[in-house]
């Protein structure tokens, strides 16, 4: 019996390095076995080659881990980016909601004072009714001049 077996090929070179811009990711490793590096794996793993098909099980496997924590590296990067984007997002949404918010508190203090003029000039209106009024034409507490044709029932300022 001689030396009826060659050693082995030297494994194929495989790129680890992945793209940033990669969107989806799979669970597969991302490197494809050959059928003649598989039969290389196979053959030494049956010619009794105890520390070779050591040493190609060390390199495989470190492969694998190279790929892996490459795959990882990628996946982290991606969660970041998505992460940074929703904050970016949510922070233009909670200034518009600020602006919003402000918005509708100078629309409630103006409608607050529309009232309160509204229901002093009612409550103006009220005591004028009750006691004898001998004004013609003067200023009533608006700081307006009536005029005796601008005085009647039901009339109003319209807002």
């Amino acid at each position: 019996m001689g030396n009826q077996f060659s050693p082995p090929p030297p494994p194929p070179q495989i790129n680890t390095q992945v793209p940033l811009a990669q969107s989806s990711f799979s669970a597969a490793p991302s490197t494809v076995e050959t059928p003649a590096s598989a039969e290389a794996s196979a053959g030494s793993s049956t010619t009794g080659g105890g520390a070779e098909s050591e040493q190609s099980l060390a390199e495989e496997k470190r492969r694998r881990n190279t790929a892996a924590s490459a795959r990882f590296r990628v996946k982290k990067k991606q969660k970041s980016l998505n992460l940074e984007r929703t904050v970016s997002d949510l922070t233009g949404r909670v200034d518009e909601l600020e602006q919003e918010a402000a918005d509708l508190r100078r629309e409630n203090g103006w409608l607050k004072e529309i009232v309160m003029l509204k229901s002093r000039k009612n409550s103006g209106e009220l005591f004028q009714d009750q006691a004898p009024s001998t004004d013609d034409g003067g200023e009533d507490e608006d700081g307006d001049t009536d005029k005796p044709e601008d005085k009647g029932e039901g009339s109003s300022k319209a807002t």
